[in-house]
């Protein structure tokens, strides 16, 4: 195996690491992890910008520093740091992987759930996480007015469908939004 010769630089097997776990599959990154010296750093590097939450599992078991880089993961997933491309399954199973670690405050998530409502991708995360015990009505209904803002009828329906507002924020809502498209 060219892996075992020595003929093979460290960086170049990081970097085959790296781009197995952001293109390849799941077996590849178990295989180069288990039949070659990756870096510490690479590995941290690779978990962070994952793009399937099957390799986020997997390389957060490997990791010496767990807190630190869950914290680091978060924004490249949630797509308010360096944006990953992925599929909006994926994001929103890493975003849960992420949290249910233990390591990121409910605040953060609350942040994180109207730091999205803008993006292309954002309706999907937020849906998501509506419901959350850790998302704080408060954070919920600044979701529901940014979407209101953007003129996001359909997003602002679903939100408001989903969490428990009361019914004068949903008459608002409504009329703030369906105001904003009829113009």
């Amino acid at each position: 195996m060219l892996l075992d010769t020595g003929r093979v630089s460290r960086e170049s097997v990081d970097k085959a690491f790296w781009i197995s776990a952001q293109y390849g599959t799941y077996y590849s990154v178990e295989f180069l992890f288990s039949n070659s010296t990756i870096s510490a750093r690479a590995v941290k590097i690779t978990f962070e910008g994952a793009r399937k939450s099957i390799i986020s599992k997997f390389l957060y078991k490997k990791l010496d520093d767990s807190a630190e880089w869950v914290m680091t993961a978060l924004p490249t997933t949630d797509g308010c740091g360096r944006y990953t491309l992925m599929s909006d399954e994926e994001r929103v199973a890493i975003l849960r992987f992420l949290c249910s670690t233990g390591f990121v405050p409910d605040t953060l998530v609350c942040d994180v759930f109207t730091a999205v409502v803008g993006k292309w991708y954002g309706d999907v995360v937020v849906l998501a996480f509506c419901n959350e015990v850790c998302v704080f009505p408060d954070a919920a209904l600044k979701a529901c007015q940014i979407a209101v803002s953007w003129g996001k009828s359909k997003f602002v329906k679903g939100l408001l469908a989903k969490h428990c507002f009361s019914l004068p924020v949903k008459r608002r809502s409504y009329g703030e939004c369906s105001s904003k498209w009829s113009t």
